[in-house]
């Protein structure tokens, strides 16, 4: 009983007090000002990120590891409230980096809306615990069902056997090395350090290799692999910039063949969508005759990349609105509009009389279709047909008209 009470407390003082400290101080900082005199301070990004971190947590770090230890001095068994010492310790540190580099991306995107983005931030500080731990018991949840691959005292990886709890202490130990990094590379960007572009790709090519190695054949570790980077792309998508501004400097960088800051000012978004259309590819080549469901599996690769396409083209097209004040609000709102409320619609027009209706709004992984990959091209089309329109059009406005030579960013005109 007392280890059951000190191992709540932990979790409530670390996990959820302690990652709402270090939300509400970073930003409470952007509020009164003073996070831009430490901008300019000569403090480095990593010690910026550390000090960001443990800095608010003294109290919830001596309430919650004192408990920590009571837990561990009161419950001797292996039952579901004793918490072993090198997972939990990694499962914080991972949390409050997760945190960090959260509050840092909502700093950067909603600078103008600062309060807004304090009780986002705070939202996100108290949910992202149980969201991790509700996944860590669904896992033990799995490990008691026959033939689960968490039920086994030993699990393959690239056709190797490895100890299950080796396996999943690793695995905590990479993900809370690349939160981390995360969190450091965020606050380099919120301080203007030049970085080299190695930590995302390499981070993809992490997740798409290491949990391929469980599956048992190369076309579903390739799929696999396909799907998490199509989740990573629409996460940069909504969280990293999208509008005129970058496309003119990109375009102007490489106009100028200035490489460095080409691949420096690229967002994340687009080297997921590289990856998930090279995987796209792999995947469709490699799924040929692997087994019966070879052809219902490539159709559903080339319809969620032509969705992904379209979906692309529309968010894209809404950014272009140099006076939209809530675009990334307006974009979510299209997703769940062309997902969500009109598939409903038409479901309670329909009453599941013809369910072959849905291939036009999703990707489906049976009952797939020539005809169902008709209409989400179309729409890409479409929408890529208003979103360049829109750019060329933005790009005339910006003209300024006179005989001096003029960069608008979307070309280089002499008059």
């Amino acid at each position: 009983m007392a280890g059951g009470i000190a191992g709540a407390i932990f979790l409530l003082g670390v996990l959820f007090y302690g990652n709402q400290q270090i939300a509400h101080s970073l930003l409470n900082e952007v509020v009164s000002k003073s996070w831009e005199y430490q901008r300019l301070s000569a403090l480095s990004p990593w010690s910026l990120t550390w000090g960001k971190v443990f800095g608010p947590l003294l109290f919830p770090w001596a309430l919650g590891w004192s408990a920590f230890a009571l837990n561990r001095l009161f419950e001797s068994g292996r039952d579901s409230l004793y918490l072993p010492v090198v997972p939990v310790v990694l499962f914080v540190l991972t949390s409050h980096a997760v945190v960090l580099l959260v509050s840092l991306l909502l700093i950067r995107n909603g600078s103008s809306r600062r309060y807004p983005v304090s009780r986002y931030a705070n939202l996100f500080a108290l949910l992202f615990p149980l969201l991790a731990w509700g996944i860590l018991l669904t896992l033990e949840n799995l490990s008691k069902g026959p033939g689960s691959v968490w039920s086994r005292e030993e699990v393959s990886w690239f056709g190797v056997s490895y100890e299950l709890e080796s396996v999943l202490t690793v695995t905590l130990l990479i993900t809370c090395a690349w939160a981390w990094t995360g969190a450091w590379r965020a606050m380099s960007r919120e301080l203007q350090v030049k970085q080299r572009p190695w930590a995302w790709p390499l981070f993809l090519l992490t997740v798409v290799v290491g949990l391929g190695g469980f599956q048992e054949s190369v076309a579903l570790a390739v799929f696999q692999g396909f799907l998490l980077c199509g989740f990573f792309f629409y996460l940069n998508l909504f969280s990293e910039e999208k509008d005129l501004l970058l496309f003119r400097r990109l375009r102007r960088s490489a106009g100028l063949k200035n490489w460095a800051m080409f691949w420096e000012i690229l967002p994340n978004w687009v080297v997921s969508l590289f990856f998930v259309m090279i995987l796209a590819a792999v995947s469709v080549l490699v799924n040929f005759g692997e087994s019966e469901n070879w052809l219902n599996r490539n159709m559903f690769v080339v319809s969620s990349l032509i969705f992904l396409m379209r979906d692309l083209a529309l968010v894209v097209f809404i950014n272009m609105w140099a006076n939209h004040a809530r675009r990334d609000s307006a974009s979510v709102f299209a997703m769940a509009l062309l997902y969500v409320f009109i598939p409903i619609l038409v479901a309670l027009v329909d009453q599941g009389n013809a369910p072959s209706i849905y291939i036009l709004f999703y990707p489906l992984v049976q009952g797939q279709s020539l005809v169902g990959l008709l209409m989400p091209l179309v729409e890409a089309v479409i929408a890529w047909q208003y979103a360049v329109s829109r750019y060329r059009r933005l790009c005339r406005e910006a003209e300024v008209p006179g005989g001096e030579a003029r960069e608008t960013g979307c070309e280089v005109t002499v008059g």
